[in-house]
């Protein structure tokens, strides 16, 4: 593991670390839940590069939480390794609690994440709001949904953002076994700190565009338009039982931009991870996607689950590299992209009376991504394994 990686999450986060720590042996009338995982991963281009470099990857992972009468808090982390260039290792922690009602869910957590010294310009924190109620009616489930998060980046301040949901969901189910989902999401991002006279901002690091294999810097005072983008997001989906143990959905996925120029200049820059904002924000893009799913439920109720994914992705605040080098910007960024996967699982069941289980899992991926930008052309498979015990 990278030690200066360590030593800087462990001064970081000690402060919530004390937080959780008093909080929770504090109150005693409450109920504890573990969840202990590893992921080990072979992926043959894990940072989507035209020019790949295959790793294995395993990520460590912990989850804690504590039901008390009303509320429930909890706390995630997560230390990603690579073995090939340990530059990459970072480690995500997650703070949060929610209600413990069935028909109002309301909640708030943070999130935050550490990388090396060559990529700390991904480090960011965030802090999430939302609601959620359900509506359950004779014949039809509905969801009601709104959510509001603001994110900072430590050294890429002109990337803050403040992003703002309302969703709604309807479920409706037939006796023919056919279930109907409806899903709209209005979304709209502000990048705060865009607008103004002059932004400074600075990076230092490894990336695609500074070459394999040294670090770059800058830091730059330039005027910037206002950033801002609005968009809708709307989802079908008609999942059907075609036998006992056997079932297939299908589902058509869009998303249209209705203000806004999408999103601040996309990076070539991806680190494994959300990279939301930094390289391909889904609320920057039109996009037009279909897919199906296959379910089949084995003997000793192992899951298999296939399918195949399809989207035609436009990105209207993008340019186009037309090669390793060369930006147009009177272009827009057009991706075609198919993704295939498999996977099985299994949950081995260690104690009725403590709900302890053990759950495996064992996935296989393939992702062709084809664009009209260099940067952005690019395929890989991987391969991993999840092993996780929850007490």
């Amino acid at each position: 593991m990278n030690l200066q990686l360590l030593k800087n999450s462990k001064k970081k986060i000690s402060g919530i670390s004390i937080i959780i720590v008093t909080l929770f042996s504090t109150l005693t009338s409450a109920q504890w839940n573990f969840t202990l995982s590893t992921d080990h991963e072979f992926n043959s281009n894990p940072f989507r590069s035209p020019f790949p470099e295959q790793q294995f990857y395993s990520s460590f992972n912990i989850g804690i939480q504590r039901e008390f009468e009303d509320i429930t808090m909890l706390y995630y982390g997560s230390y990603s390794r690579f073995y090939e260039t340990n530059e990459r290792n970072s480690y995500w922690h997650q703070l949060g609690l929610y209600n413990n009602d069935e028909s109002t869910k309301f909640g708030i957590y943070a999130n935050q994440r550490y990388n090396t010294v060559d990529y700390e310009f991904f480090n960011y924190s965030d802090v999430t709001g939302y609601l959620k109620q359900k509506i359950n009616w004779s014949f039809m489930n509905v969801l009601l949904q709104t959510s509001a998060t603001y994110k900072m980046y430590n050294n890429l301040k002109s990337y803050n953002n403040a992003l703002f949901t309302l969703g709604l969901q309807l479920n409706k189910s037939f006796e023919t076994k056919t279930t109907f989902i409806l899903q709209s999401l209005l979304s709209y991002k502000d990048y705060v700190n865009t607008g103004t006279e002059s932004i400074t901002q600075g990076r230092s690091g490894k990336g695609m565009m500074s070459g394999n294999g040294y670090n770059s810097t800058y830091a730059d005072t330039i005027s910037y338009p206002k950033v801002t983008s609005t968009q809708i997001f709307s989802n079908i989906r008609i999942a059907q039982s075609l036998f006992e143990n056997t079932g297939i959905a299908a589902y058509y996925q869009n998303r249209s931009l209705i203000e806004g120029s999408g999103t601040w200049y996309g990076s070539v820059n991806y680190n494994y991870g959300d990279e939301s904002d930094l390289y391909d924000d889904p609320i920057s893009r039109r996009e037009n996607t279909f897919g199906f799913e296959l379910t089949q439920v084995l003997p000793e109720l192992i899951i298999l689950k296939s399918g195949y994914m399809y989207s035609n992705r436009t990105y209207p605040s993008q340019g186009i590299y037309t090669d390793a080098e060369t930006l147009v910007q009177e272009l827009n960024r057009n991706d075609k992209q198919k993704y295939y996967y498999v996977n099985i699982s299994k949950s081995f069941l260690l104690s009725e009376e403590s709900e302890q289980s053990l759950n495996l899992n064992i996935a296989y991926s393939y992702i062709n991504n084809e664009s009209n930008s260099f940067w952005y052309s690019y395929n890989f498979n991987q391969v991993s394994l999840n092993l996780g015990f929850v007490f």
